[in-house]
């Protein structure tokens, strides 16, 4: 093998590891998990503790005797993605439905995920109980993406929030 095939078949090496690695970061910052992580930091003595309807729907439990009218949960949230210097984006822009990427998998296609420029994307505008990640965070194609970290971060706040460090 001639050092141009070697250097080539290093670099198709160094491109698959790489993707390895951006798919077990997403296993280990999936949907599901940042979704679990929410509802911990909702529940811990110092969080928000909110029983709107929506957020005890989430927890898989309902009470109509402890329901608040407002959500506690959503401005708080928005104010911890704040201080990790995280975008959010707001509703749905007047799109297809089929254009727009809605289970939280970046497993799936990318073609037909929606390029909003946020770091997370609110599909009803008044709670937190229909959002995906946004194009700032699927688009990384390296786990050394800044925007990850940042990702990385929140989601180590939410599971360590209420707890003594």
């Amino acid at each position: 093998m001639n050092p141009l095939e070697l250097q080539r078949e290093n670099e198709a090496l160094k491109l698959e590891n790489e993707a390895l690695k951006l798919k077990l970061f997403w296993k280990q910052h999936s949907y599901e998990i940042m979704e679990h992580a929410m509802c911990r930091a909702n529940e811990v003595e110092g969080g928000p503790m909110c029983s709107c309807l929506t957020c005890q729907i989430r927890r898989g439990r309902y009470n109509r005797e402890t329901e608040n009218e407002r959500c506690t949960f959503k401005p708080w949230f928005e104010q911890v993605l704040q201080e990790h210097d995280m975008s959010i984006g707001r509703g749905l822009p007047d799109v297809p439905l089929w254009d727009v990427w809605f289970g939280g998998s970046v497993d799936e296609s990318r073609a037909q995920v929606l390029d909003d420029g946020q770091h997370f994307s609110l599909r009803a505008k008044q709670d937190w109980f229909r959002w995906t990640y946004g194009s700032k965070l699927w688009k990384a194609t390296s786990v050394c993406d800044p925007e990850l970290a940042k990702l990385e971060r929140l989601l180590h706040y939410l599971n360590t929030f209420g707890t003594e460090e």
